[in-house]
């Protein structure tokens, strides 16, 4: 199907409407920071990466990859910045920034190797004491209060074996059929 030249015309004026270089810096903060929408809100390993970037930079044998994953990382996340609604509507968070995660693997590796130094030796411990408590004391708290989900289907069981058990303990109605038919 051809189209015509207005709807070519109008087409163009509503995308350079839409992706201007007057949104990068607006959409880059949403897209990182924004409470609703924003990727390192909801999942701030991501700030590792920036941490490990320079750790990967630093290597000699890595600076390579470090170019390849600087320069893929920006040029993405600056072209995507362009849109006027950054947010991508109704979607998930930072939907724009996904397609380019996958290469922030090596630098959050690299942070994660270069954890083991003085001061994480310390922080790790008490991480995982703290982390490891709050699972016990909310699967606590869950266990003291009952999952009423869990209640409603205990409760149900319980009303479906008494009347099992009671059909199992009444008499047949196949002799009450023949009672009154014989």
């Amino acid at each position: 199907m051809e189209r015509s030249i207005l709807q070519c015309a109008l087409r163009q004026n509503s995308l350079e409407l839409t992706l201007r270089f007057e949104n990068i810096p607006r959409s880059l903060l949403g897209l990182f920071v924004d409470q609703k929408f924003g990727l390192l809100i909801y999942s701030p390993v991501y700030v590792l990466a920036a941490f490990g970037i320079g750790i990967v930079w630093r290597d000699r044998r890595w600076r390579t990859a470090a170019i390849v994953v600087i320069c893929g990382v920006l040029s993405y996340a600056l072209n995507s910045s362009r849109y006027f609604m950054w947010w991508g509507g109704a979607s998930a968070p930072a939907r724009f920034l996904v397609p380019i995660l996958p290469l922030l693997a090596l630098p959050i590796a690299a942070a994660l190797v270069n954890a083991s130094s003085q001061m994480a030796a310390r922080v790790q411990p008490r991480s995982f004491a703290i982390s490891l408590s709050l699972i016990v004391a909310g699967g606590g708290l869950v266990m003291a209060r009952g999952n009423p989900a869990l209640q409603s289907s205990a409760r149900h069981r319980e009303r479906s074996s008494r009347r099992f058990r009671a059909a199992l303990h009444s008499p047949p109605r196949c002799r009450l059929l023949r009672s009154k038919t014989g």
